[in-house]
């Protein structure tokens, strides 16, 4: 098993390490209340427990669905910075080469810092995304976050953690096929239907008047529309969009989805809702010359803008 894993992962930085833990104690870190989302393992029994590593740091938590070839979902925490700008930038990997999906990540980069940042560039972080959905419409809602969490914890004298279950919801039909030597063996890879985050911060004051959670989840393909949620809310959807009969908990007590600050945060959130940017996609497929349906046909490219130009299709069955 563990050799299998670091075939898949060859292409991460040196020192990073994929390491399969019996259960969730042994990476509990990154959950709230150190316990594990409830329901969501029953979607896929024959799973992964991940301890993402970095030079023996534990950065992160991923649930791999084998079968699938799939991350059900990362669980990570936010890493504070304070520059103004942060360049972004997500490696493209040959698994993903000329399929017309992006290799979009589950925990972004742009929340890492150092060690954290170099571990995010793993093929067990990532599901395939819709380019256009990935770089504009989920991206807004990424970015939102990003400084929402920001501004909490320069806020925050307590100092709080911010708890983020980002996961992928599998699809029914779409497959990319791919080739033996380019991800953790012959197969397909399993499209998304729909994206997820749910984002928990839990502040140290006694109170907790500054603790507040927050979900969005978006239709993975060309213009999916991105719903602002409660953390109560996205439970329920994930329960039926996973089909099962077991309820979906996301965070442990839900993670004050009900005060005022949770309220407050998604109002803000549903103001995004609607606002596509359809006019930024076009210019965005123009710029490189073709539309978002020849993207899909031809190649896709990488998430820092830079083009890459196509050589040969694969197959989308």
């Amino acid at each position: 098993m563990f050799c299998f894993l670091c075939v898949a992962l060859a292409i991460v930085p040196l020192g990073f390490r994929a390491e399969v833990v019996e259960n969730f104690k042994d990476c509990n870190e990154f959950f709230y209340k150190k316990k594990e989302p409830k329901g969501i393992y029953k979607v896929a029994q024959n799973s992964y427990k991940i301890c993402q590593t970095y030079n023996d740091s534990k950065c992160y938590f991923s649930l791999y669905f084998h079968s699938k070839k799939m991350t059900l979902y990362s669980a990570y925490t936010f890493q504070r910075h304070f520059e103004k700008k942060l360049k972004e930038k997500q490696a493209i990997n040959s698994g993903y080469d000329y399929t017309g999906f992006d290799r979009g990540h589950l925990n972004p980069n742009s929340f890492q810092l150092g060690k954290g940042r170099s571990a995010t560039y793993t093929l067990t972080n990532a599901v395939p995304m819709d380019p256009c959905f990935n770089r504009i419409h989920w991206k807004d809602y990424e970015e939102y976050t990003r400084l929402i969490l920001s501004d909490c914890h320069k806020a925050d004298k307590n100092k709080g953690t911010a708890y983020i279950v980002t996961g992928a919801v599998p699809g029914n039909k779409n497959m990319i096929k791919i080739e033996s030597n380019t991800y953790m063996g012959e197969g397909d890879i399993n499209i998304p239907s729909y994206i997820c985050t749910a984002v928990c911060y839990e502040s140290n004051d006694a109170q907790n008047t500054k603790s507040f959670s927050f979900a969005f989840i978006g239709e993975n393909k060309e213009g999916g529309k991105i719903e602002a949620l409660n953390i109560l809310q996205l439970n329920e959807k994930l329960k039926s969009y996973y089909n099962i009969n077991e309820n979906v908990k996301v965070f442990d007590g839900d993670c004050h989805s009900s005060n005022n600050g949770s309220k407050e945060l998604l109002a803000r959130l549903k103001l995004l809702e609607g606002n596509t940017r359809k006019l930024e996609i076009h210019k965005m497929c123009e710029e490189r010359n073709r539309d978002c349906s020849n993207m899909k046909r031809t190649s896709d490219c990488s998430d820092d803008g830079s083009d890459v130009l196509p050589r040969k299709k694969r197959k989308i069955t």
